[in-house]
Parts: structure tokens; sequence; C-alpha cells
């Protein structure tokens, strides 16, 4: 099996990840697309149409032959549902392709919701099909 090339909302939402982390600070300049994409398996065309998306969300700035800049990590947009659902499927099949168990998947994410002082009170972890899923969602919404 070939392994997938990342889209651009991968792109971006790793690109988020390490705006909303702190590992970008603000007024730093971010590596050139080409770095970017050999860093996450991608290619320039594709890191380039993210960037564009996070300047339309006010977070970067692209200043023609010196780069891109970020300019504001406060306005870090929110994900959908859908982008937050493909996010968690996503780091719990690195995990599982990495030898992580179940146990050890749940225990990550706990620990990860946990993270600055903020505790979630109700949480639901599930690897299921969509039918469950929908199901599994509205107790959790219902919790």
């Amino acid at each position: 099996m070939t392994p997938s090339v990342p889209t651009v909302d991968d792109v971006y939402t790793a690109l988020l990840e390490r705006i909303g982390s702190g590992a970008i600070e603000v007024g730093s300049k971010l590596p050139s697309c080409r770095t970017l994409a050999d860093e996450m398996g991608s290619n320039p065309s594709t890191v380039n149409r993210a960037l564009r998306r996070l300047a339309r969300h006010g977070l970067v700035r692209t200043e023609p032959r010196r780069g891109t800049f970020l300019v504001n990590a406060g306005a870090v947009p929110a994900l959908s549902p859908g982008e937050a659902e493909k996010a968690i499927r996503d780091a719990v099949l690195k995990a599982r392709r990495s030898g992580f168990g179940a146990a050890q998947i749940r225990e990550l994410f706990e620990a990860a919701l946990g993270l600055g002082g903020r505790q979630v009170g109700v949480v639901g972890f599930v690897e299921c099909n969509s039918f469950d899923l929908d199901r599994m969602s509205t107790v959790i919404e219902n919790a």
C-alpha cells in the first residue's frame, strides 16, 4: 500500500497545530514552502495553498521575496466537527501503525484533554463504524 500524500486540509491542520502549540512564535518567519513540503511529505503547491488559507484567516502574512510570517496566533480558527474528526482519526491511525494499543491511545487522548489546565467533564473515545459513531456522538452530546 502506498502512503498517502497529505492534502491541503492535512497541511493546513498541521500548521494550525504548530501555531496553536506555540511552536511558531508571532513575528517569526515560517520555513519555505519547499522545506515545509519536505517535512510533511507533501509538495510545495499544496503547502502554498494551505498558507494562503492561513493568510485569508489573518494568521500569516506573505511578503514577496522575504517569506511568510506569523502575525496572529490568537486568531486560530476552530476546527469544524468534520476537521476535528479527521484529525482524531488520523492520529489514531498513526498511533495504531506505530504499534500502540487501544488502551495506550485512550491514555494519550485523556492526557491531551488535560492540557492547558482545562479538564473536559465527559470524554468519549470511539473507534467504530459510522452507524455506531453517529449513535455515540448523540450520547456524548447529551451527556
